[in-house]
């Protein structure tokens, strides 16, 4: 059962979705510097940037729980990007009918799009 999982999980992307948006996202990883950078783009207080910077000192110092008995590779946290936003304003109808003809492909979405599109 495995390697059938690991088959679909590594496997190409066949179901034909994709919507390229032209995106600004930051280089992997997470550090001080890029909550401060992040906190900038989305314009927040002060106050959040310091609860942020607060969380983020207490949890590089915890260590990942092992209490579920699940057994998984570490998360790599610096691996993952962690702010990406599309350079322009997105008009979401036309996102919507793109949902929407998958939809139509997949016969998965039909009745959840219906009122939408």
């Amino acid at each position: 059962m495995e390697r059938e999982l690991n088959k679909h999980l590594t496997g190409e992307y066949k179901l034909g979705f994709e919507t390229n948006i032209e995106s600004e996202t930051f280089p992997a990883g997470l550090n001080i510097e890029v909550i401060k950078a992040i906190s900038q783009k989305k314009d927040e207080p002060k106050w959040l940037l310091d609860f942020r910077i607060k969380a983020y000192n207490k949890w590089v110092t915890q260590t990942e729980p092992n209490w579920a008995n699940i057994e998984h590779e570490p998360i790599d946290y610096q691996k993952i990007s962690y702010f990406s936003k599309p350079k322009k304003k997105l008009n979401s109808l036309i996102y919507l009918k793109d949902i929407r003809k998958v939809g139509d492909t997949s016969g998965r979405a039909e009745n959840t799009l219906r009122c939408c599109c």
